[in-house]
């Protein structure tokens, strides 16, 4: 045994040795050829050019030995284009292992491993799909085809390959360039087969590493293929032209897939994906018409995420397809599906072919997105409109395909349960929300069991709004026999919020052979009239027929209404009898809209038949406005033609009978907007109606209403009062109104209307009445039935314009006055017997607005326009025109009088009592009701006077009255606030010339509270008043408390001043007025001349002052009321003989009246004139008269004195006057003579008083008596009686006095 040992140590020691001297030698002759293999780098360039095809250019030749034996390196090698310029292709390092065994046992060099490293590598696709490789198509490259593939290894390291893909779609593109970098590829050719596996880095935006490898398989053509990736980018893969469209067009995706085949076809395949944010590629929408170019859709996510396994096996005689463990999300939602399996088989012997679907759990809305890559584009499309959504559950699903004689067959047999399934409309295919329910069915027939659930049913060609119902129960059935399809619907069940449906029916769809037909029965149940509106098959009526239904149902209960439809599927409703369509009913309750804008039947209890294509309605009971209906016929023959009539008739009291009218259109059109202020206050009425109305056009529609009036009571408005006992018949026949011997009365008197239409203007009620004076003015609304007697016939039209002509009411009185009297102030003054035209016009423009129109003869017009709107009358604007001219509105606002007067008295026209003046306005403030005034009056009466040929303007100017007055008496300017009544701002007044009252008045009218006097400023160059003549007159008034002061009055001419003050006060404990006057001359005569007195006194220096007080304000008679003194004081002058005519008499200048009477008895003495070196005295004022003791003139040819006093109410003089030489003697004398005489004073007199005895003839005494006209100077004698009287009358009489 040991000797064996070693034997068989020193055999393998042997062996070892040789084989290492034999390597050593082999090693040794390969670097001996090492050595030498630079010297073979172009033979080897040569020879792989000719194999390749194009230049190899080989930087370094060198040999090695490596990890897997020796190796041949090749460093820097390129291949170059034919004509060598360019490098279409470089390796760092190529290198080739030898196989040692070949080496060794067969002493022949062959290659056991081919390693490419860090090569560049581009290659390209053209459009038309040829593969380009280092500039050629792949058939050029030289190849022998009998030649097998080599046994070995290739490979490819750290490489990178760029492909450029033109062939990127049908249509013109840039092309796609794929970037792989650190591609590393390995082909391993062995006996037992090929394997090909690497990986490579897509571009960064494609996906992560990608690893794949194929393995041929034993059997015969047997391979399998494996791929996976991380993370793939569906949108960069879809740039391949091969998996556009198959690929998602956004996402991505975790994937692991295996493919199994033999030879070219595939026999299985798996796949595991986990797919996030999936959007499906975009697809082509076809126009829907020639011309329109097709747009593509866009991508949009589909899924957030799908995952699940599956399977694909293709089998003997077709293929089955299996999804398992599904997990889809959309949105916030997620389903699993535990198993979706789909077959196909295909029968070689009869050529049948099975398709089966089976799927434990479907979401419907879930799977919409795939419907886009589903073929056909009608069944894309036609899903599309449905979008189904909803759960199926145990789908199963058999179609059977078979062809006989070229013709396709199809029998598909289908059960599943449907949970809240949901489809849209579509064509003639109704909308279906919410069913659920099981479906079998087969080529037979099949059912569908409602589950009693909420449904939603939507017919858009039908009704205008979905059908919910709260529950749907039922069996639904169909059989396809020899009598063609059959639908059954069983024991159907349906409630809504709204009514109830039990019904059932059998429907046999036509065929060719003969039409369908439809035999259903029901009955509907609690329905709600107002709610009826989605119900309605507005399909198949007339919109505006629609509409009415629409408005006419608006509110009722229905327990209960029958429904039957039998005749053939087409023609319903059956307008030629062919079929029977009635749904027949009574309501409660029913409110009936029955023609737009007529008053609304109310609480009715009607029976309605829906019968065909017509509709009826007997209205049995119920209100119409208020009013008790007994019977009211409703019809509308054919829906589809819209021709409603409506029939009956109301009784009741005439107010609610108007309101129903003037609810109803043809009578407004007939004359609204003017009755519609008609104001029915009470009678009786019945009324019959006839309506005829084509709903699609109701402009055509046929009315005729009959009102019958018993004992009515009616006012219009604030046009005229009521009017009263009214009978009679009115009849409206569209918009056309007809009456004849309405009768009635107004204000108590008789009046009689006929109504007809009148031209083409409208409607027109002409009136008579024969009416009172006090009637008329009251009708009129004016506040001077005091001055209206007698009567007259007044006659005149009420106009109802034609509706649609833009015109409005309007109205118009006319008389000629006969037999009336008016005892109105100038111009409206008239005798009952003197006829005088005398029309008024009222038109109404616009709701809410009056405009009159009034004429009396040539006299005079006026328009005035109101406002009536909110029940509240307010004034406008008026013009007054005098004279035959119309008036014309002078566009603006308040009252206008203008034109020419013949006479106006302002005093009368004041004195007229307007018992109602507080409406003349509408309670407008003056200034607004007020305009102005251009006038011209011939004869104007203003305070006592008359002023001839006046013309009066007055404007407005900065919130008061400017009033211009130009006459031959007054010319100037008065300016007056419109707030007096504040007392803050004064009247203005500013006259060139101002003459007023030529004669003295005799001191009536009523006192004036100084309270109510104005402040006045007061500015008149030449005034005069009473015939006396001031000059120019300053002064002004300020208020007071209680009443008024006058601090300064100023007064001059050319040889006088007059000044002053007054106050006067009333109110509470005072009541005291004062006044106070002074007067300075410089030349008497002038003065007295001036202001037109009789210059009886000529003396250049005169003095008068008075002071005066009374109580009671402004009293007309202050000369009978005033106490107080007055003083007057001339300097050295003469008396002048007062000629006859000279002028007015200074009364209390009486010494006037002696000069005369001296002259009969002193003319020796006095022949050289009367003249005096002073004259004066005091008087004391009171109850009318200015009494004197002291008034004495000194003389040169004697000395005067007066005693006495002047009545200054009756304007007599009652003095004695004493002519002496001895003047100191002369008062105690004319004492005695006169002893008792009353004494009195005025207020504002000055009186004249003399007392200069004759010196040289002793005294001699006279009597003053008699008016101050005409006074009587008569010679007292020694036995105190008188002797010859002198007076003015003796001689020529003179003017009155002052």
């Amino acid at each position: 045994m040991a000797s064996f040992g070693r034997i068989l140590w020193r055999w393998t020691a042997g062996v070892f040795a040789v084989l290492a001297i034999g390597l050593a030698l082999l090693f040794g002759v390969f670097r001996i050829a090492v050595s030498h293999a630079p010297e073979y780098r172009q033979p080897i360039e040569a020879r792989a050019s000719e194999v390749i095809g194009l230049p190899v250019s080989i930087g370094r030749l060198d040999a090695r030995l490596g990890l897997d034996g020796p190796e041949v390196v090749f460093n820097d090698v390129s291949i170059l284009s034919e004509d060598g310029t360019s490098t279409l292709l470089e390796a760092g390092t190529a290198a080739i292992s030898l196989n040692v065994t070949e080496l060794v046992l067969r002493w022949r060099v062959g290659w056991d491993k081919v390693t490419l490293e860090g090569i560049e590598l581009d290659m390209g696709r053209e459009a038309d799909g040829t593969i380009r490789l280092l500039g050629r198509r792949l058939d050029e490259f030289p190849r022998d085809p009998d030649r097998p593939l080599p046994t070995g290894e290739f490979r490819v390291l750290d490489s990178r390959l760029v492909f450029t893909d033109a062939a990127v779609g049908e249509k013109p593109a840039e092309p796609v360039v794929w970037d792989l970098d650190d591609v590393n590829i390995s082909l391993i050719n062995r006996r037992d087969g090929l394997r090909v596996s690497g990986d490579f880095l897509p571009p960064p935006e494609a996906g992560e590493r990608v690893v794949f490898w194929a393995n041929q398989l034993e059997r015969e053509d047997g391979w399998r293929a494996y791929a996976a990736s991380q993370a793939l980018d569906f949108a960069a893969l879809g740039r391949v032209r091969e998996l556009a469209g198959l690929v998602p067009a956004g996402g991505r995706a975790e994937i692991r897939a295996w493919l199994d085949g033999t030879g070219k076809v595939p026999t299985a395949a798996s796949i595991e994906f986990d797919l996030a944010d999936v959007a499906l590629p975009a697809v082509e929408t076809v126009a829907a018409h020639p011309g329109v170019p097709v747009v593509p859709s866009d991508p949009t996510v589909a899924y957030r995420r799908l995952a699940g396994r599956a399977e694909w096996d293709r089998t003997n005689n077709g293929w089955e397809a299996r999804i398992e463990n599904l997990d889809l999300q959309r949105d916030d939602r997620t389903w699993r599906a535990r198993q979706v399996v789909a077959s196909s088989r295909l029968e070689p012997i009869n050529g049948r072919r099975q398709v089966n679907l089976s799927a434990d759990f479907l979401k419907l809305d879930d799977l919409q997105p795939l419907v886009s890559r589903l073929p056909g584009e009608a069944l894309r499309g036609q899903i599309d409109d449905l979008a189904p959504t909803g759960e199926l559950r145990e789908l199963e699903v058999e179609v059977e395909s078979s062809s006989e004689d070229g013709t396709a067959r199809h029998q598909v047999t289908v059960r599943a349960d449907l949970r809240e399934v949901s489809v849209r409309p579509s064509g003639k295919i109704p909308g279906i929300s919410g069913l659920s329910g099981r479906l079998r069915s087969d080529a037979r027939g099949g059912r569908f069991e409602l589950e009693g659930g909420a449904l939603e049913a939507e017919f858009p060609r039908l009704f205008r709004q979905p059908l919910a119902f709260n529950r749907a129960e039922g069996l639904l059935l169909w059989n396809a026999g020899a009598d063609g399809l059959i639908l059954i619907g069983d024991g159907l069940d349906l409630q809504t919020a709204d009514l109830g449906l039990e019904a059932g029916f059998r429907i046999r769809l036509a065929d060719e052979e003969q039409p369908g037909s439809i035999d259903l029965r029901g009955k509907l149940t609690n329905v709600e009239v107002n709610r009826a509106g989605p119900y309605l098959p507005v399909g198949i009526i007339p919109p505006k027929v629609v509409g009415w239904l629409d408005g006419a149902l608006v509110a009722g209960s229905v327990e209960q209404a029958d429904v039957r439809i039998e005749g053939p599927l087409r023609g319903f409703p059956y307008r030629d009898d062919q079929g029977q369509f009635e749904v027949s009913f009574t309501t409660t309750g029913f409110d009936l809209n029955y023609a737009n804008g007529w008053p609304a039947a109310e609480s009715l209890t009607a029976d309605i038949l829906f019968q065909n294509e017509g509709l009826s309605a007997a209205i049995r009971s119920g209100r119409l406005h208020g009013l008790d209906v007994d019977e009211i016929r409703v019809e509308l023959p054919d829906l589809k033609l819209g021709q409603l009539s409506v029939k009956g008739g109301l009784n009741g009291p005439l107010p609610e009978i108007h309101g129903y009218l003037m609810k109803s259109p043809p009578i407004r059109g007939a004359l609204d907007p003017a009755l519609s202020e008609l104001q029915i206050e009470q009678g009786d009425a019945s009324l019959e109606a006839n309506l005829q109305l084509p709903l699609k056009d109701l402009a055509s529609r046929s009315v005729e209403v009959d009102v019958d009036i018993k004992d009515g009571i009616l006012r219009y408005a604030d046009v005229f009062d009521r009017l009263t006992d009214i009978e009679g018949r009115l009849t409206v026949k569209n918009t056309d109104a007809y009456a004849e011997g309405l009768t009635g009365k107004v204000l108590d008197q008789p009046i009689r209307f006929d109504v007809a239409p009148f031209r083409d203007l409208g409607v027109r009620a002409n009136m008579r009445i024969d009416t009172t004076g006090d009637a008329l003015i009251e009708g009129l609304g004016l506040p001077l039935k005091r001055y209206v007697s007698g009567r007259t016939i007044v006659t005149g039209f009420l106009q109802f314009p034609r509706p649609g002509s833009g015109n409005r009411f309007w109205m118009r009185y006319e008389s000629d006055l006969d037999g009336l009297a008016l005892t109105l102030p100038s111009p409206l003054s008239k005798p009952a017997n003197l006829a005088t035209s005398f029309a008024v016009e009222a038109r109404f423009p616009e709701e809410g607005r009056q405009d009159w129109y009034m004429q009396l003869g040539d006299r005079m017009s006026a328009r005035m326009s109101a406002s009536t709107a909110n029940d509240q009358f307010r004034f406008l604007n008026a013009t007054v025109q005098g004279g035959s001219l119309d008036a014309q509105p002078h566009g603006g606002s308040g009252l206008m009088v203008q034109g020419h007067f013949d006479e106006v008295s302002v005093d009368e026209w004041l004195a007229v009592n307007f018992t109602d003046e507080s409406t003349a306005a509408g309670g407008v403030p003056f200034e607004e009701f007020f305009t102005g005034v251009d006038v011209h009056v011939d004869d104007l009466a203003i305070i006592g006077q008359h002023v001839a040929g006046a013309t009066v303007q007055m404007t407005e100017a900065d919130q008061a009255w400017q009033i211009v007055v130009d006459s031959e008496t007054v010319d100037g300017t008065v300016i007056v606030p419109w707030d007096l009544a504040g007392r803050d701002r004064p009247i203005v007044i500013r006259m060139a010339r101002l003459r007023l009252f030529d004669e003295e008045r005799d001191g009536g009218g009523d006192p004036v509270d100084p309270n109510t006097v104005p402040p006045l400023e007061i500015q008149v160059d030449d005034f005069q008043a009473f015939g006396i003549n001031l000059g120019r007159v300053e002064t002004r008034v300020e208020p007071l408390p209680d009443g008024f002061d006058v601090p300064a009055i100023d007064a001059s001419g050319a040889s006088f001043v007059l000044t002053g003050r007054m106050r006067s006060q009333l109110g509470g404990e005072v009541d005291r007025t004062t006044l106070f006057v002074e007067v300075d001359s410089t030349d008497l005569e002038q003065t007295l001349e001036f202001a037109g007195f009789a210059p009886s006194v000529d003396t250049s220096k005169a003095r008068f002052e008075t002071d005066l007080a009374w109580q009671g304000g402004l009293i007309p008679d202050i000369l009978a009321q005033a106490e107080g003194t007055a003083r007057l004081q001339l300097g050295s002058g003469s008396l002048t003989e007062v000629k006859p005519g000279a002028g007015r008499v200074f009364g209390l200048l009486s010494v006037q009246a002696l000069p005369r009477r001296l002259m009969l008895d002193f003319r020796d003495v006095f022949k050289k004139g009367f003249f005096f070196d002073e004259f004066g005295g005091d008087f004391r004022i009171a109850n009318g008269r200015a009494e004197t003791d002291n008034l004495k003139m000194k003389g040169r040819a004697a000395d005067i004195g007066i005693i006495g006093a002047v009545d200054l109410v009756d304007r007599q003089y009652d003095q004695t006057a004493v002519v002496s030489a001895q003047i100191g003697n002369t008062l105690p004398v004319v004492g005695a003579i006169a002893a008792g005489p009353i004494i009195g004073g005025g207020l504002f007199v000055l009186k004249e008083i003399l007392k200069e005895p004759l010196r040289e003839a002793g005294q001699v005494q006279y009597r003053i008596t008699g008016p101050w006209e005409d006074p009587i100077v008569a010679k007292v004698t020694d036995g105190g009686g008188t002797g010859t009287q002198v007076s003015r009358s003796d001689d020529e009489p003179e003017s009155g006095g002052g």
